[in-house]
């Protein structure tokens, strides 16, 4: 009965609950604030989030389009390639071609200064001519035949001598 007596006796409340009832509403509101600190963290990840999903997606896109301007720049690097490669042949063969021309202007040189010693020798030797026989006498017949016809009558002259002694003593 005691027992009973005592169970059914309501125990005094204890001082000591009050601040512990404070602590709790105390924690209950650091809760609160930390579970309204974390959805606004919750939010802001959610929108970095996002952020960093169209900051990667741009950075795929400038990639790929790095990526199309390297095959293009390598496509017009062969190409420049190619093209310094034929710069190089064609100054190579200009470079042929000019000594060529050069040394053909000089032979023009040389044989324009041949053309005028022979021009010199031939007025030189139109004027002995013209003093042997002073009208010029036009000959159809070419240098070599002319000389063919001097050596056959040398032959003849000295063959005429040798028959019939030296002019000099004939004429004594």
């Amino acid at each position: 009965l005691e027992l009973t007596d005592l169970k059914n006796v309501e125990e005094p409340q204890s001082e000591d609950l009050k601040p512990l009832e404070e602590d709790l509403q105390e924690i209950v509101a650091k809760i609160a604030s930390k579970r309204a600190e974390y959805e606004e963290a919750k939010t802001k990840m959610a929108n970095l989030k996002a952020d960093y999903e169209k900051a990667d997606q741009e950075y795929k896109q400038h990639k790929e389009s790095i990526s199309t301007i390297t095959e293009e720049a390598d496509s017009v690097k062969d190409e420049l390639s190619k093209t310094d490669q034929e710069v190089m042949k064609c100054k190579h063969h200009k470079k042929h071609y000019d000594n060529k021309r050069g040394a053909h202007l000089q032979n023009i040189q040389t044989l324009e200064a041949q053309l005028k010693s022979k021009e010199m020798n031939l007025a030189a030797s139109v004027a002995k001519a013209s003093e042997i026989c002073p009208e010029r006498l036009e000959v159809r017949r070419t240098a070599k035949s002319i000389d063919s016809e001097i050596n056959r009558l040398k032959v003849k002259i000295s063959t005429q001598q040798e028959q019939q002694g030296d002019r000099e003593e004939i004429v004594r």
